[in-house]
């Protein structure tokens, strides 16, 4: 996402060099294979140590305060109804920082941490004290945020069209895969979603506000972009007739990576060499003709893991390259078995209206200048604003 490029800042951030690929790989999937096999798993605080960790947050010694702080974040759901108690009824320090740990709990990935968190914090906000509502409200706020970002990416229709004109429905994927900010561009929060819960997904959508003219006022935007092989189409978008986006197809091909090793039979090993390949990316931004560039950054996670038996993908992945963490670059990598054996390829799809240029071990392989981004129609990559207005609370 990006409508306006920025300066150069005079940092070279660059993640792609330094460590070898593999290894990098490796110290990356340690944590993945070892929780997978048992070796990490925490054990769960008791309920006498939590009861210790958040009387500790009223201590007089600032860092065990902090140490309790940290703790009760880490043990997160069986946390929280001791720290929503804290939060309504203990002492001034001790209020303060529970309602934290909350606030810290909301933004968990867990989906149940993080509703536990919200139920805490709204009884708060109900509560008797101003200075404290106050604060669950403000820490609340990225909780509704989120459900506000849900509601506009659900309302965002996308239709697969390649088999008739009416098309079928494509269903948005439950979960956003990321949630990001840009604070150079004034862009505290947003959520990239996906479309099609079998194989490739059709397209990707993020949702994030701006400022508007009043303080607090907010407007919504988003960027859309698709990744299908055909054509999709969504119509009438929040109600308007004029709003309207049917691309023929991603506008994008997939090319392979050279001299990768062929895919592995076993996921697991998939997942090690998809990581690795996509390593071996590396992506800037221009801004305006004359000026430095400025480096963009692979995001280190998988976003989003697939396959299709009947589009002949064995395996495939959605990664992202990111400014700060907002993304600039949709990057494909799958396992295809087209005539025969199967290769690896990649493919990389704009999402955000600034030149951007990606390099493969450095050679440049894709990129170009500054694009229509708002018209919309058969353009695979369109930022709209939402008809939608609100409060940044």
């Amino acid at each position: 996402m990006g409508i306006h490029p920025i300066p150069y800042n005079g940092r070279k951030e660059n993640h792609f060099s330094g460590v070898p690929t593999m290894w990098r790989t490796f110290q990356f999937m340690i944590p993945v294979l070892l929780t997978s096999a048992g070796l990490l798993a925490a054990d769960k605080p008791a309920p006498k140590e939590i009861a210790r960790y958040v009387a500790d947050l009223d201590s007089d010694d600032p860092k065990l305060r902090d140490a309790a702080e940290k703790a009760l974040v880490e043990a997160g759901l069986p946390a929280i109804e001791s720290v929503g108690k804290a939060a309504l009824a203990g002492k001034a320090v001790q209020r303060f920082r529970a309602i934290r740990v909350l606030g810290k709990l909301v933004r968990s990935d867990d989906g149940a941490t993080a509703a536990a968190a919200a139920k805490a914090l709204k009884a708060v906000v109900a509560g008797d004290d101003a200075t404290s509502a106050k604060q669950a409200k403000e820490e609340l706020s990225y909780f509704d945020r989120l459900e506000t970002m849900h509601q506009l990416a659900q309302a965002f229709e996308v239709f697969d069209t390649s088999k008739d004109l009416k098309g079928e429905r494509v269903t948005l994927i439950a979960k956003p895969l990321h949630r990001f900010q840009d604070t150079q561009r004034d862009n505290l929060d947003g959520t990239l979603w996906a479309y099609g819960q079998r194989g490739r997904p059709k397209a990707v959508i993020a949702v994030f506000p701006f400022s508007g003219r009043g303080e607090g006022e907010f407007i919504w935007y988003s960027d859309v972009v698709s990744l299908s092989d055909g054509p999709i189409r969504a119509s009438k978008v929040d109600g308007s007739e004029e709003l309207n986006w049917s691309p023929k197809n991603s506008g994008e091909e997939f090319k392979p990576f050279p001299d990768a090793e062929p895919p592995a039979g076993d996921a697991d090993k998939r997942l090690m060499q998809m990581h690795a390949l996509v390593k071996r990316l590396e992506a800037r931004s221009f801004t305006e003709a004359g000026t430095k560039p400025y480096d963009l950054s692979l995001w280190p996670k998988l976003l989003h893991r697939y396959a299709d038996q009947d589009a002949e993908i064995l395996d495939g992945g959605v990664f992202i390259i990111v400014h700060d963490t907002n993304p600039e670059v949709i990057v494909l990598v799958e396992a295809q078995r087209k005539s025969g054996a199967a290769t690896w390829k990649y493919a990389l799809a704009r999402h955000g209206a600034a030149p951007l240029h990606v390099e493969l071990d450095g050679k440049e392989v894709w990129g170009g200048e500054m694009v229509d981004f708002l018209s919309g129609g058969a353009n695979p990559y369109w930022v709209l604003r939402r008809l939608v207005a609100g409060q940044m609370e």
